[in-house]
């Protein structure tokens, strides 16, 4: 009987020691997996990725234009990238000859004791123009100008930080105007509510 015992017992050890190895595999395995995933995508960045170095880049690096959306810098940047060099088109002219910009707003945000504001113009890709950020509440405006960050396909504006001292409480109506030798056009206005 202590020998019949012994060996129930030798084969309950065998079995809890095979069925934690196959756990033991099985958790390597996916561990595996997702490190070889993250190393080699194959539709870009994942979204674990993307999150860990979101801080490594400006808003305006992180900027990917669209076809009048607005990107935040949490979006897929190389996605967006990718489908608008496959959409790729010459931009229209206006009645006197410029070609007709279309900014973006890309981000607002409160940093701070500023509100700061930075935009795109996906359809342009020029060296020389500027950005005039315009925001209005009721009769008050507020304008602030910066220049521009040429890409290979798009122009991002330099971004604007505004003292929110300089903007009463309320909702603003916020615009990008881009002007340069050759272009010139307004953004669609977005909304933002300072408390």
């Amino acid at each position: 009987m202590a020998k019949k015992q012994t060996e129930t017992r030798a084969n309950k050890k065998t079995i809890i020691i095979l069925i934690v190895t196959m756990i033991f595999a099985a958790v390597a395995s996916c561990c595996i997996y997702i490190a070889a995933d993250k190393l080699h995508p194959k539709d870009g960045p994942t979204s674990n990725s993307e999150d860990e170095h979101k801080d490594d880049k400006t808003p305006e690096e992180s900027y990917s234009p669209s076809d009048g959306k607005t990107e935040t810098p949490a979006d897929d940047p190389k996605a967006r990238m990718d489908e608008d060099e496959a959409n790729k088109t010459v931009p229209e002219k206006d009645e006197s000859g410029l070609n007709i910009a279309r900014p973006e707003i890309s981000f607002i945000a409160t940093e701070n004791d500023k509100i700061a504001i930075g935009g795109a113009i996906p359809n342009i890709n020029e060296v020389e123009g500027n950005c005039t950020f315009v925001l209005t509440n009721g009769a008050q405006t507020v304008t602030e100008t910066s220049g521009i960050l040429p890409n290979p396909s798009y122009i991002s504006c330099e971004s604007v930080q505004i003292d929110k001292s300089r903007l009463s409480s309320g909702t603003w109506t916020i615009k990008i105007q881009y002007k340069s030798k050759t272009s010139e056009g307004e953004s669609e206005p977005k909304t933002y509510t300072i408390q």
